[in-house]
């Protein structure tokens, strides 16, 4: 595994939006849930690596993705058009009573 190497100049230009973002109490917690975001989202990890990363349960962290309006599942058109299917069909059914 490569080394990670973070210049000062890097880290001075990330901190002030770490420290402003509102998704943890402290900087490790914003770090922490920050980067296992952006893992996540790039496909690099799993939603339950990423929630283990930010020291969260899987619960946990879909709640904290739900509160900052972050898409955390796939919703594939097929589930969508049988999803749509079922709920036609229940119509139907349920028209009757």
């Amino acid at each position: 595994m490569e080394n990670l190497i973070i210049s000062n100049q890097t880290i001075n230009e990330f901190l002030p939006y770490l420290q402003q973002a509102d998704i943890g109490e402290s900087l490790n917690e914003k770090f922490q849930f920050s980067l296992s975001i952006g893992l996540f989202m790039s496909k690099t990890i799993s939603l339950e690596r990423a929630a283990t990363l930010a020291e969260k349960t899987t619960n946990e962290y879909i709640e904290l993705l739900i509160d900052k309006n972050i898409v955390w599942h796939n919703y594939a058109d097929e589930s969508n058009e049988l999803d749509n299917a079922a709920i036609k069909k229940y119509k139907a059914l349920t028209k009757n009573d």
